[in-house]
């Protein structure tokens, strides 16, 4: 493309040269009339169309060694995501991101302290969960019923057979997991609301919520369910770790009437 460019330069620029002198050149007629009045300078009319003809060369040759500059750089090769289309782009990142994220989720799992062959197990049975997932919008997107109640059902009896990583593994590894895959895994108070069933319990600011009526909570959706559940009022434990230690408290199930942040925190740290 580059050479192409330079060709294109160069034959513009010499058809301009050229047009240049053969405009100015006066025809004999004009000039041996000319002679007799005109100054040295002006009895030799070629003298101007020389020096204008010199002045285009060494224009023309700047741009000869401008144009082999650019063409002697090597081309930077493009990054992988550049070539091809849009689609053809997104569907490479996809499958590079999936393959991270499966790579994330084996290592994290070696590292809670499963054996590689078993982690690769229970990857490779959530990869086909969600291979079901995908096949399932397939199907609802081709005939046309994608957000439909029929729809949502069948999605719903597909989440009902599946079996996630936390009931694979046992509350302890999935911590571990957690933790070794960079995701929050503990509950922190930010703040506790005055007059709420928290602070009447004993809460403060900077606990660790641990598991609520013996149920261990790892994320907000542990703890949202916990209080949602069971009858509204009844007395229920709620484990939580401040400076180091453990304590227990005792309050109402329903809103704790506290602000809650998700922390990451090793579990083998106390």
């Amino acid at each position: 493309m580059t050479k192409y460019f330079a060709g294109a330069i160069l034959l513009t620029v010499s058809f301009l040269a050229i047009g240049l002198y053969l405009k100015h050149t006066p025809a004999p007629e004009a000039q041996s009339a000319a002679d007799a009045t005109a100054s040295p300078q002006a009895i030799n009319p070629r003298y101007a169309q020389e020096q204008r003809l010199a002045q285009l060369e060494a224009e023309l040759e700047t741009l000869k060694n401008r144009i082999a500059q650019i063409e002697s750089k090597t081309p930077e090769p493009l990054p992988v995501f550049q070539s091809g289309s849009n689609i053809e782009n997104d569907v490479i990142k996809d499958t590079l991101d999936e393959s991270r994220v499966v790579e994330t989720r084996l290592d994290g799992l070696v590292a809670a302290g499963l054996e590689p062959y078993r982690a690769e197990e229970i990857i490779r049975e959530q990869s086909r969960v969600e291979l079901k997932r995908l096949e399932l919008r397939d199907a609802a997107i081709r005939e046309g019923y994608l957000g439909t109640e029929k729809f949502r059902q069948e999605m719903r009896a597909l989440r009902a057979n599946e079996t996630g990583i936390r009931s694979e593994v046992g509350e302890e590894v999935f911590d571990r997991f957690l933790f070794h895959t960079g995701q929050p895994n503990r509950l922190q108070v930010e703040s506790v609301i005055l007059g709420s069933a928290a602070e009447n319990a004993g809460m403060q600011t900077g606990d660790i919520i641990l598991s609520y009526q013996d149920k261990r909570l790892l994320s907000w959706n542990d703890l949202r369910g916990v209080t949602s559940a069971g009858e509204r009022g009844e007395s229920v434990n709620l484990v939580i770790q401040r400076d180091g230690s453990t304590q227990t408290l005792t309050l109402p199930r329903g809103p704790m009437g506290v602000r809650i942040n998700a922390v990451r925190i090793d579990p083998g740290s106390g």
